[in-house]
């Protein structure tokens, strides 16, 4: 079987039926940078965005006509069962206290897992996705 080229991811999709409100959201509570937008001529409701979010990439497509995808964060145990993707991670130190001062709860507070040695802390965008911001245990 033939090897593949060299993979690197390059961005996660949020989906919204809200795409003014979304895009307010990661732009006031993550500092993301729209790099381009635009429209699908084939989805005539549809928008999209690509934000930068420091060295990483978010696409949102906002539709009025968006159907529910993945479940919603909801206590972390729950939200850990959650089967297919559950959830964006951003590798960051110490940004739960700094998204707390811009209005942005913490869905689960900054929590040491010394089992694993990671730090990590959970807030939910406007629509409830959940946003892991995980750093390795100093």
């Amino acid at each position: 079987m033939p090897s593949l080229p060299p993979l690197r991811a390059d961005h996660v999709l949020v989906g919204t039926p809200d795409y003014d409100a979304t895009l307010a959201w990661y732009r006031r509570a993550l500092d993301a940078q729209v790099e381009k937008e635009g429209t699908v001529p084939e989805v005539p409701d549809l928008r999209l965005a690509y934000l930068r979010v420091g060295n990483f990439r978010l696409e949102v497509i906002g539709s009025r006509e968006s159907t529910p995808g993945a479940p919603r964060a909801r206590a972390l145990p729950s939200h850990l069962r959650t089967a297919g993707y559950a959830h964006l991670c951003f590798a960051v130190d110490a940004v739960m206290s700094a998204l707390a001062e811009r209005g942005v709860p913490a869905f689960f507070p900054a929590t040491d897992f010394p089992n694993v040695g990671v730090r990590v802390g959970f807030v939910q965008d406007d629509q409830g996705n959940a946003i892991e911001f995980s750093s390795p245990m100093k």
